[in-house]
């Protein structure tokens, strides 16, 4: 179960960068309504990051993953995104990680 738990954060990041890639300039549209219009470059600086953190990541647990992915979208899309979202990965890895846990007792 955690291989394929792995496999399924890696494949949602992934395409996640060609999602945010597409939506990037709407993204920024619709930020620019009521903020400072960088909102897709953002989202999309802090997928791209989080990918090449996993990428880099040898053999993990996907609750691993997560919280790498989420730790690198923090550093890299900083702002509110950053601080909004990334503890999201984060807590979605250790509530994984703590499910994995209990399944094997």
């Amino acid at each position: 179960m955690g291989e394929l738990a792995a496999l399924v954060v890696v494949e949602s990041l992934h395409k996640d960068v060609a999602l945010f890639q597409e939506k990037e300039q709407e993204l920024g549209r619709l930020d620019a309504a009521a903020g400072d219009g960088d909102h897709g470059t953002t989202m999309l600086r802090g997928v791209t990051a989080a990918v090449a953190a996993i990428d880099a990541q040898g053999p993990c647990s996907g609750g691993e993953l997560l919280i790498c992915a989420g730790d690198a979208f923090a550093d890299a899309a900083g702002g509110a995104s950053g601080a909004l979202l990334a503890p999201c990965s984060q807590q979605w890895g250790a509530s994984c990680q703590r499910q994995m846990f209990l399944l094997m007792l």
